[in-house]
């Protein structure tokens, strides 16, 4: 039988809306730059790791992030 690792990694982006400009956030692009190295790091680590958002994971009943995860970050 063969034995099966599940490794869990969390990353917290805090997103701050700005009111009135729709999907607009206070991100600089400094955080979001960081983001993507992180995330392209850890894809040459688990090249089958799935990027998920808070709101995929099926015991979460929030909408946040309020973006989709799994189509910003597809071609990582």
């Amino acid at each position: 039988m063969e034995k099966v690792l599940y490794l869990d990694i969390w990353l917290v982006y805090v997103l701050r809306a700005i009111k009135g400009k729709g999907e607009n956030f206070s991100n600089t692009a400094a955080q979001k730059c960081t983001l993507l190295a992180l995330l392209r790091s850890l894809r040459e680590d688990f090249p089958d790791a799935e990027i998920l958002g808070h709101r995929d994971l099926p015991w979460v009943k929030k909408a946040c992030p309020c973006f989709d995860v799994r189509t910003e970050y597809q071609g990582i």
